[in-house]
């Protein structure tokens, strides 16, 4: 499930900061196309979730 939040935190901006403050760096690997199973929920997730009565996600960059 990491790597879609990966590709959402890890904007153009962070990636600059990065190579401003450490002389690098890091984006993160990319998925190959047609992987749309990449952020599938497992078992555990699944019934975390299912055990829960609400649930709450929450992302923001500077993208939007």
């Amino acid at each position: 499930m990491t790597d879609r939040y990966l590709e959402t935190m890890f904007t153009k901006d962070v990636l600059k900061a990065q190579q401003e403050a450490y002389g690098r760096s890091q984006a993160p690997g990319g998925v190959p196309d047609g992987a749309a199973h990449r952020d599938a929920l497992g078992p555990d997730e699944a019934e975390f979730i299912g055990a829960r009565d609400s649930f709450y996600l929450g992302t923001v960059s500077s993208d939007g």
